[in-house]
Formats: C-alpha cells, sequence, structure tokens
C-alpha cells in the first residue's frame, strides 16, 4: 500500500450498484450522529484529495439527533422517510425517495427517521477506518486533539449598537436561507441550453436545483440529460469535482487519458477530478453534485446563457515570474 506522501488523486472512478452498496455502523458518532446510523463512503476523502466525499448513509430508527453543519451537504433520499426540522426557526420537513436537502454550514437541524440516502459533502470533513469492532471514526478534521492554534488579536473595542443596527439595515449581497428543500427532485425537468459555445452540442439539457447563488459558490446540484445515444463530439476538460449518479438509461464514459471506455447504469456512480478528459456518450440522465462552481446560467434576451468561471472575458490576471533556469535533469543539489 502507498504511503500518504505517494498518494495522488483519482481523475476517475466508477462504482457499480452504488445505491446498493450497504452502509456500516458507525460506532463511534462523537456527537455528529447517533448509535442508529450506518454508512459507507463510495468517494472518499483520499479519491478527492480531501475536498469532495460522496456516500450512502442510512438511519434505522425513529430516534432524533441534533448536528450543526460545518460543510455544505446535499442528501437526495433513496428510501424511507428523513424528518429535519431547523432547530432556529423550529419548521420541519418530511422526505421522501426523490426528495433533495441542501445544507449550508451554519444550519443548526434535527434529524431522525428511518431511510437511507445518498449524500455528496465538501469539503472531506472526517475520515474513517475499519476495525474489527465496525467503522470507527478515526480523524474529525474540525476537532484534532492537540491541534496548534495560533490566536487571533483582540478587538480594539466593543460597540454593542453596531448588532442592532446589522438587523434592521439590508445586507448586500442577501443572505441565502442554510437550508433548501426540493420536493420529487428527480423529477424535475432539464431544460435545452442555448449557448451552445461552452456546452455540449448534441442536446444537451440541463437544470440546476441548488444553484452557486444558494450556497455561496460552494457547490452545484442539479439534473443532466443526455437525449440521444451518439457520442459527444466534445472533449470535456475538468478543473473540478464531480459526481454523477445515473437515473434513468445508460451514460458511456471514454476516457482522454487512458482510452477505457466504461459503461453506468441507472444505480451507478461515477467520479470525476481535476486532469480528467473525457467524452460522453449514450441517451442517460445524470443527478450531478459538482464543487467548485465552473458555470453560472443568466437569462438573457437571447436565452439562457452560460457565464464560465474558469475562463471570464478580460480577467485581470498578475504574470508569474519565469524560471531561473530549466535543466534538462533533476537538480542534485540546491
Amino acid at each position: 500500500m502507498s504511503s500518504p506522501t505517494q498518494w495522488t488523486a483519482v481523475t476517475m472512478k466508477l462504482i457499480k450498484g452504488a445505491t446498493s452498496a450497504q452502509p456500516t455502523k458507525v460506532d463511534d458518532p462523537s456527537g455528529f450522529v447517533d448509535n442508529d446510523w450506518y454508512q459507507v463512503d463510495l468517494i472518499n476523502p483520499l479519491d478527492s484529495n480531501l475536498v469532495f466525499v460522496a456516500g450512502i448513509a442510512q438511519h434505522l430508527s425513529n430516534e432524533v439527533f441534533d448536528t450543526i453543519f460545518k460543510w455544505h451537504q446535499a442528501a437526495l433520499i433513496l428510501d424511507g422517510e428523513m424528518v429535519v426540522q431547523c432547530r432556529d426557526n423550529k419548521s420541519v420537513y418530511r422526505a421522501h425517495e426523490g426528495d433533495l436537502f441542501y445544507w449550508a454550514p451554519g444550519l443548526k437541524i434535527r434529524m431522525g427517521g428511518k431511510f437511507k440516502a445518498y449524500f455528496v459533502k465538501t469539503p472531506a470533513t472526517w475520515r474513517w477506518i475499519k476495525t474489527p469492532d465496525g467503522k470507527k471514526k478515526r480523524l474529525n478534521l474540525f476537532d484534532i486533539e492537540g491541534e496548534i492554534i495560533y490566536p487571533g488579536s483582540p478587538p480594539e473595542e466593543n460597540r454593542p449598537e453596531l448588532i442592532k443596527e446589522a438587523k434592521t439595515k439590508p445586507s448586500y449581497p442577501p443572505k441565502m436561507p442554510l437550508m433548501k428543500f426540493i420536493r420529487n427532485a428527480l423529477n424535475a425537468m432539464p431544460v435545452q441550453l442555448d449557448d451552445s459555445t461552452q456546452m455540449p452540442t448534441d442536446g444537451w439539457q440541463q437544470i440546476d436545483l441548488v444553484n452557486p447563488r444558494d450556497t455561496d459558490i460552494g457547490m452545484v446540484v442539479g439534473i443532466a440529460k443526455h437525449p440521444t445515444n451518439t457520442m459527444n463530439p466534445n472533449i470535456s476538460n475538468f478543473y473540478y469535482h464531480q459526481a454523477a449518479l445515473i437515473i434513468e438509461g445508460e451514460m458511456i464514459n471514454y476516457d482522454m487519458n487512458t482510452g477505457d471506455v466504461y459503461k453506468a447504469q441507472v444505480g451507478d456512480l461515477f467520479y470525476w477530478g481535476p486532469g480528467h478528459k473525457m467524452r460522453i456518450g449514450g441517451a442517460f440522465k445524470a443527478f450531478f453534485v459538482k464543487t467548485p462552481v465552473p458555470l453560472r446560467w443568466i437569462n438573457t434576451g437571447n436565452g439562457k446563457v452560460v457565464l464560465n468561471m474558469i475562463e471570464l472575458e478580460n480577467e485581470t490576471r498578475y504574470p508569474p515570474t519565469q524560471p531561473d533556469e530549466t535543466p534538462v535533469n533533476l537538480i542534485k543539489h540546491a
């Protein structure tokens, strides 16, 4: 097995039968979940260099527990009923198969119910290790014992009137809710894109259910549809992390880095990371999550067009300094 210093993140991973994966009991909840929680990470932190994690979670009782989110997370209900209550405004949501939650950092909820869900979150907040006694939490990245934390400087003064002013005056941009719930998310109808300069040219359809503004540009969640069996002529270069769960048809992935061809059906899960190059084919519909956000959609008089966050027109860029030398071989000393 490679040591951590030798590990490199994968650029593509396919998990057949992802939604049928059997979660493992979590034996040390440490306050994040309760004793009835089961989980399996399909795309684990090592796959994505600690940026992205996706898997299947299951809760086996109607007991409830409290959680505070310090990360962005999407949860698609696969089976049963997930009951979620916002602890601040007391709103209760009862989610069933095909319903979607998005939770933002800072949200405090109470959760329970017998359910199974597919989840994706960023960043990867903890690591797991399987022991003879079961699946245990190895390292909580928000609470590392003995971690050295440099203290911040104290304020010059305290003005309580500023708190009152913040409550009475509007802020810009407006603060988005910390939770978004979408009933029957998988039945949302993707729309034909009007801008073919940035996207596939063979009838690609898409709709963002949780858009960048919902997440403070933390992630984007939606439905994509490729209506034909043809192979798309464009090559996609990935500068971001993306998971795609197939919900209809068959997606064919042509890996342009290796020449490998993968075919995924309903319930299969793809992960693509930065550096991956591919073409896609097949008639399919997929539920996707990606981070960071590469594209934004804008309604104009000419229809729905895309703002490419990777290649902004006329973006100012500070030029790099050239190397001092470029020898043929690796240097032997400084």
